[in-house]
């Protein structure tokens, strides 16, 4: 099934019904017509990398009293069909969804046959599921032996975030890293595929991933903004009243999603575009403040409000408004805007700090620190509803804000994997253990993916507790 069979299917439907059918009771032109055709075919094969592959026109006519000619598969290149399953496994200039359309090209001719004829049907397709489990042996080894290594990073992760765990900041509120808490379902996962995967279940394997960067995703962006937040330091303050800190996503359900999703919601984007526009302003005002030398942009200003974002800030920001509780609070804990107002005021202060590259803040940076933090606030109804993003947005953010440091996009592993969620007959299984090909595609894939995992999970604890 690894053979590109619909194109030898549209070679022979072109020979055996279009060639006759255009010249009948022709046998010479029939003849001459169908090697034009071979030769046509046998060039897109080799363009496509298939050479594997050859078909042929053998004249038998010899033998026969009339005219008389057959077609032939020739002989297949053992050694380049296996350097074709190679190449286009490892390849990266193809999508999942390109190979999957070539699998499903090669697939459904077959099936489609096989369905046709019941009695041999089960024998045939046992037959194939047996040679292929023969030839993915290196595979399956190759798959479980990235899943072990990850399983064995999860415990040094979840011991390290143990003893992070101590420090004041999670002890203070009762709470833990919301990514040690999520960890203990990353293995869960990891094991399931190893399952799955020698079972010969493949495109299930994707979905799993998909949810594993989803909620990893949304870990990692839950600790960051509570991190950013700096509640600890806030609240020791004794001039600021402590209310218990906003961190909702640990608690996101399907009616906090559906209540948000069937309103009208402010644009984080844009009300962080115009936040950096008054940033920018301050910074081209206060010749105290910044020096033409240290070169702020506000491109400059976006990444540092990338870095520093905090749950108060964002809820300031892309929070739906409400005048009472009564609406949400069953399913969503609503914030009065005046609670967040120390959080924000906090963030925007570490990004005016961060801006000026830890030189003293002056008066004009304080006074203009307070106006842009009553700005945010004092024009709010009661009470703020959190935002519920989208997994886009979360993944996205996490791919900006460390983009040097991913070896890949997220969430172009998100978009590749989505494809297997969704009614494409192209993703479809067929049945287990039905192509070579598609263990050599998920061993490639599982090793990207979890290099692109691993790389994020040590990029997030590097910033945010080795220090």
């Amino acid at each position: 099934m690894d053979f590109p069979n619909h194109l030898v299917d549209a070679f022979f439907s072109k020979v055996l019904h279009e060639v006759p059918e255009a010249y009948p009771n022709d046998p010479e032109n029939q003849y001459k017509t169908a090697l034009e055709v071979t030769e046509r075919y046998n060039e897109a094969l080799d363009e496509m990398g298939l050479d594997f592959l050859q078909l042929r026109i053998v004249d038998r006519s010899s033998s026969r009293p009339q005219p008389y000619y057959g077609l032939q598969i020739h002989g297949l290149d053992s050694s380049k069909f296996d350097a074709f399953l190679d190449s286009f496994a490892e390849t990266d200039e193809a999508t999942l969804e390109e190979k999957y359309h070539y699998l499903h090209g090669s697939k459904y001719p077959v099936s489609e046959v096989a369905s046709k004829s019941q009695s041999d049907s089960i024998a045939s397709r046992k037959q194939v599921q047996e040679a292929v489990k023969a030839r993915v042996e290196s595979e399956k080894d190759s798959i479980t032996k990235t899943t072990e290594t990850l399983l064995s990073k999860i415990d040094e992760w979840r011991d390290e975030l143990q003893t992070y765990w101590r420090r004041t900041t999670w002890q203070r509120f009762n709470t833990f890293p919301a990514v040690h808490l999520y960890l203990l379902e990353m293995e869960s996962i990891i094991t399931n595929i190893d399952v799955l995967a020698d079972r010969g279940s493949i495109p299930p394997c994707y979905r799993e991933l998909r949810k594993l960067l989803e909620n990893l995703s949304w870990s990692v962006f839950d600790d960051l903004l509570f991190i950013n937040a700096e509640y600890a330091t806030i609240y020791d303050d004794s001039s600021v009243p402590a209310h218990t800190p906003p961190r909702p996503f640990l608690s996101a359900n399907q009616q906090w999603y559906d209540w948000v999703r069937g309103r009208q919601t402010p644009s984080f984007e844009t009300q962080r575009s115009q936040l950096r526009d008054r940033l920018y302003d301050h910074s081209t005002r206060s010749r105290l403040s910044y020096d033409d030398k240290y070169g702020i942009t506000k491109g400059t200003i976006t990444e540092v409000l990338k870095t520093n974002l905090s749950y108060p800030l964002y809820i300031a920001l892309a929070g739906l408004e409400v005048e009472t509780t009564e609406s949400v609070e069953s399913f969503v804990t609503p914030v009065n805007p005046a609670h967040l107002k120390p959080g924000v005021r906090r963030t925007i202060q570490n990004v005016v700090r961060s801006l000026k590259e830890g030189r003293r803040l002056g008066q004009l940076d304080e006074e203009f620190i307070d106006t842009l933090t009553d700005e945010l606030l004092d024009i709010k109804a009661n009470y703020l509803v959190p935002p519920f993003p989208s997994n886009n947005h979360v993944i996205g953010y996490l791919d900006s804000l460390w983009h040097h440091e991913l070896p890949s996009r997220l969430d172009d592993f998100y978009g590749e994997y989505s494809f297997f969620i969704h009614s494409y007959p192209s993703s479809w299984q067929i049945h287990p253990h039905s192509s070579i090909l598609e263990f050599k595609i998920l061993a490639h894939e599982i090793d990207r993916f979890s290099h692109a995992v691993s790389t994020l999970i040590e990029q997030y604890l590097t910033t945010y507790h080795r220090n």
